[in-house]
């Protein structure tokens, strides 16, 4: 089994081992960031996202981004609690730079530092009516989220494309 993902088409597809098509799920990997102008948000202050290490600790401010473009390993899935990404997510081992950033006085966003730092901890889970993820895929339907828990065969790839 493989799973693709178009960040430009919005469509994550579960294919067999032939290439053929099983399933396509309506999914999306937006973001709020500097970028484009919706983080922070005045209303959420100090709305500042942080990097996640390897080993799952909070990492350094930074601003998020897309999932990354590549290849990646699904080893499996994980029953979650987290508001944004129960009940279920699939874990993966994609990551990548980020710039990290300065904070003001105030705890809110200063300036890039200069400095940059590896992200992990992007998953695939049920968006849960948002319209942006950190950086995660997010799928639109919950039954398509459940319907990729009870029937993907570990461990798989995931292929993102811009």
């Amino acid at each position: 089994m493989r799973l693709i993902f178009s960040r430009s088409d919005g469509m994550l597809s579960l294919n067999d081992d032939q290439g053929e098509l099983i399933r396509e799920l309506a999914a999306f990997s937006i973001v709020r960031n500097e970028l484009n102008g919706e983080r922070p948000d005045p209303s959420r202050l100090p709305d500042i996202f942080y990097s996640q290490n390897a080993d799952g600790s909070q990492g350094k401010p930074t601003m998020p981004r897309p999932f990354p473009i590549g290849s990646w390993l699904v080893p499996g899935s994980a029953r979650t609690d987290e508001q944004w990404l129960k009940p279920v997510k699939l874990i993966t081992n994609a990551h990548q730079r980020l710039d990290v950033w300065k904070l003001k006085n105030d705890g809110t966003y200063d300036c890039q530092s200069g400095e940059t730092i590896e992200d992990y901890g992007y998953r695939v889970h049920f968006a849960n009516g948002s319209h942006h993820t950190d950086g995660c895929i997010g799928l639109v339907n919950l039954d398509d989220m459940l319907y990729l828990e009870n029937n993907l065969i570990y461990p798989l790839i995931l292929e993102v494309k811009a």
